[in-house]
């Protein structure tokens, strides 16, 4: 079986469907929306800051494209997606 990076077997994706996979980089935050879609959908991502942290973009995993700067993003699912939510940090640890 084909394993994830957190070590889970990843089902085959059936026919006319596509994988969304969404990373936080970091501990910035935490991201939603991933799973098994069909093609021609709306898919919807959701990143969320930590405390101490801001949103700043989603780019596709491997590379520096920015695809958004909105920490809910919608697109039409094509093909297989793998998304990185990146964070700021913006304030200092607490005393």
């Amino acid at each position: 079986a084909t394993l994830g990076a957190n070590g889970e077997p990843i089902t085959p994706t059936p026919a006319g469907s596509a994988r969304v996979f969404v990373t936080a980089l970091g501990e910035g935050g935490t991201v939603s929306g991933g799973g098994v879609f069909e093609v021609g959908t709306q898919v919807t991502v959701t990143a969320t800051p930590a405390a101490q942290y801001a949103f700043r973009a989603w780019v596709k995993n491997g590379t520096s494209q920015v695809v958004s700067t909105s920490a809910t993003y919608t697109f039409t699912l094509n093909e297989q997606t793998d998304l990185v939510a990146q964070f700021d940090f913006v304030g200092n640890e607490p005393l």
